[in-house]
């Protein structure tokens, strides 16, 4: 296919590749995904997207986190590092969504790092991991030195969003794998202007098994990436997580924080350029089949009618008739008393700063019904295990 009517097929059939026949299913694998955009394997464009990824990874000689002795998160941080590489990447797309957005124009420099210093290693910066610590010691009972999993991340990143005013996104972190239309769109109901939409950084914590991935889930997971909205999955083998950006045939692509470097202030960031530190110095490849089964899905949905398009795509069943997540407009009545997935909406805390952006722009409540032929299994208070 040429790359146009490749494009107009992926759309036609609303990105499923369950209803494609087995030859064009076999022609996808041979191509190249990264956060919903498709490239040539080892392409000029692969390298130039890749380049304009933010990646963060361990840290030494940073401010001793409070309540700790811990100058650097080297051995436990990585989750909190992959997190931070979702939503830093959320904030970038949103700001210059052209991924060939040029280094050496100033505007673009400035956006460039202003992003990066949000997530900065000392206890100013709101997505730190000073604060992501503390914010997964409230909601989690964790301690900084000790290894959290996707979900405690997630959450981490949703309660520091609260420090931010005026802030180009809302975080909203789905319970028991489920998304519900009403519920994520609730705050622009009064409003209902798509010019005053305010982007969603979605994110969806789920586990598809044991101590494996269920195989069915696959073809599904691998298909993530073609989604315009996908940003990524947090997650990675036990007790190492990966921030994964893309797949190639049945591997994914993912950028790995376990790189210990030294301390770099955003003081020292380059006027232009790419910051060295934050820059990927490569992909790791992993068969879908090594996954660790808990992880969370991350979207970043700009406008109101990508939620509905969002919704509809998730929710569409595989070939073997699996979904990963359960969507639909509204809750059920049976848990219309249940709270819904978690709206933390930036602007409640410090003013957020607009002009770094240029135009170029528990689990509470009843279960919720599972895909036919599936089991759930509980592993403890924060996981539901679809089987």
């Amino acid at each position: 296919f040429s790359p146009s009517l490749s494009l107009l097929l992926f759309l036609s059939f609303s990105f499923s590749l369950s209803i494609y026949p087995r030859d064009i299913v076999m022609a996808e694998n041979e191509r190249v995904w990264i956060l919903g955009r498709e490239c040539g394997r080892e392409s000029e464009m692969q390298k130039k997207i890749v380049d304009r990824i933010i990646w963060v990874s361990y840290r030494r000689g940073f401010h001793v986190i409070q309540d700790s002795s811990w100058t650097s998160d080297s051995g436990w941080g990585c989750m909190y590092r992959t997190a931070q590489m979702s939503l830093a990447n959320a904030f970038l797309r949103i700001a210059m969504p052209r991924w060939d957005w040029d280094p050496e124009d100033v505007a673009a420099a400035m956006t460039y790092r202003n992003v990066v210093r949000l997530f900065a290693d000392r206890p100013e910066a709101p997505f730190s991991i000073h604060n992501l610590t503390l914010a997964a010691k409230l909601s989690h009972r964790t301690k900084a030195g000790e290894w959290v999993g996707p979900t405690a991340a997630v959450f981490a990143l949703a309660t520091r969003s609260g420090s931010l005013h005026d802030a180009p996104l809302r975080i909203y972190v789905a319970r028991e794998s489920a998304l519900y239309h009403d519920d994520i769109v609730r705050p622009f109901e009064a409003n209902p202007s798509k010019d005053d939409f305010t982007p969603v950084f979605i994110t969806i914590p789920i586990r598809l098994g044991i101590d494996s991935i269920n195989p069915v889930y696959y073809i599904t997971i691998l298909d993530l990436f073609r989604i315009p909205y996908c940003m990524g999955i947090v997650g990675g083998r036990p007790r190492a997580s990966y921030y994964f950006v893309g797949r190639e045939g049945d591997s994914l692509l993912y950028l790995d924080p376990h790189t210990t470097q030294d301390l770099e202030e955003p003081e020292t960031f380059p006027e232009t350029g790419f910051i060295g530190s934050y820059q990927p110095r490569g992909l790791g490849r992993l068969p879908v089949s090594a996954l660790d089964p808990s992880m969370a899905l991350c979207f970043l949905c700009p406008t109101l009618s990508s939620v509905d398009t969002l919704l509809r795509i998730l929710g569409q069943k595989g070939a073997s008739g699996e979904s990963l997540v359960v969507t639909g407009k509204s809750r059920p009545a049976y848990m219309q008393g249940a709270t819904p997935g978690d709206d933390f909406s930036m602007g409640d805390g410090d003013d957020f700063d607009m002009d770094m952006f240029d135009e170029g722009g528990h689990r509470t409540g009843s279960s919720r019904p599972l895909p036919e032929g599936h089991s759930v299994v509980t592993v403890d208070d924060n996981d539901m295990v679809l089987m």
